[in-house]
């Protein structure tokens, strides 16, 4: 971290991005030994490793017993699936825990991923380089959508959402959408900014200037994918972002700095 000019890594879980068990028996214990677990390695690292909870959503009040513990040992954030389970993002089951969330001040970090199994196997017969796009990725674009659509933001003012590891490019397509579905009905005029939807980018292939002009430059965050090797992995991604020239010095802050920081609430 000091070698990349990293102060502090949030950390993502890689078994989570699909269900990892379809009873709650199963999936509360689970879940609370990987939450004691990332704790430990937050204590360790002296506040430097802040980590992304994993809550047993088969079982609501399980998640929500489970979410004020994680908040207090260094969570910065909740993960959820675009699909989870039978449900997607907007669904009313979904509501107590957003309720719970917009009172912890703790945002909703979407990591791409799909915990439908059905959905993932037939996405998944794709076989090929390209096999996760369809099972993963076009998931989150959906999310995001319907997030939107569903005025979702609009019934937890305090809510924010993070869409993580999909890229940004798609960001304008949404948009544009969803204007031209709106159908004369009153939108915000930047509906990232207001409805507090924040995605992270890839900096190396984004054409972030242009994007900003659809998302809004308060939006915008950047990450590593440390530990993989993937198309993800953008390990200095601080220092190239800020280095490359592609984008002005000021959004280059707000992407490393001050966006991150906003959406987790690390001060």
């Amino acid at each position: 971290m000091d070698a990349t000019g990293v102060d502090i890594q949030v950390m993502y879980p890689t078994i989570f991005v699909q269900q990892i068990a379809d009873k709650p028996e199963f999936e509360v214990p689970i879940c609370k030994s990987y939450n004691r677990w990332l704790a430990d390695i937050w204590k360790q690292s002296q506040g430097r490793l802040r980590w992304v909870c994993a809550l047993p959503l088969l079982s609501m009040p399980d998640a929500l017993d489970m979410l004020p513990w994680c908040k207090e040992h260094g969570a910065v954030a909740v993960l959820m699936r675009p699909l989870e389970a039978n449900r997607l993002i907007q669904d009313p089951y979904f509501y107590p825990l957003y309720e719970a969330m917009s009172k912890l001040d703790i945002p909703v970090g979407m990591h791409i991923g799909n915990a439908n199994p059905s959905n993932l196997d037939d996405t998944r017969q794709r076989i090929g380089f390209g096999a996760g796009f369809w099972g993963m990725c076009t998931n989150t674009v959906g999310a995001c959508h319907a997030v939107i659509t569903s005025k979702l933001p609009e019934l937890f003012p305090q809510l924010r959402i993070g869409f993580i590891e999909s890229s940004a490019q798609w960001i304008p397509w949404v948009v544009k959408d969803i204007r031209r579905r709106a159908e004369g009905r009153k939108l915000p005029e930047n509906l990232f900014e207001t409805y507090r939807l924040y995605v992270s980018c890839y900096s190396s292939t984004d054409d972030i200037e242009y994007i900003a002009q659809y998302s809004g430059e308060n939006t915008l965050m950047t990450g590593t994918d440390f530990g993989h090797v993937d198309m993800s992995v953008e390990i200095d991604a601080l220092r190239s972002l800020s280095r490359s020239g592609k984008v002005r010095p000021e959004l280059a802050k707000k992407i490393l700095e001050d966006n991150p920081a906003r959406f987790y609430g690390i001060c």
